[in-house]
């Protein structure tokens, strides 16, 4: 575990003198092997082989009621700043019975 930690925070650093190598760890010197492992490399590194990303999982679940809308703009205060979002609550307030008519509805 320490020699792992080590790694990781340690400040030696390793050179290679600005040359590329390849998937073998072999320096390469020659322009048109370097511009074909410059494109494996990147072709490696946009490569996603995963099956569903998942990001939108946050979004299943009951639909939001117009009432848990009110309620919650009637506890919040005035003047605070606007979260990760930045939607302010004079913001929202000022949308009036839009929550009421449309409360799912993706703005």
């Amino acid at each position: 575990m320490y020699q792992a930690i080590k790694k990781f925070t340690s400040n030696k650093r390793t050179s290679s003198g600005g040359c590329v190598k390849n998937k073998k760890e072999d320096m390469l010197f020659e322009t048109e092997e370097i511009m074909k492992r410059s494109t494996e490399y990147v072709e490696d590194l946009f490569d996603d082989t995963r099956s569903e990303l998942g990001v939108h999982s946050f979004l299943q679940g009951p639909d939001i009621l117009p009432t848990e809308v009110e309620s919650g703009l009637h506890h919040m205060r005035n003047g605070k700043a606007s979260g990760i979002d930045t939607i302010s609550r004079e913001m929202l307030q000022a949308m009036g019975d839009f929550w009421n008519k449309h409360p799912n509805r993706n703005v």
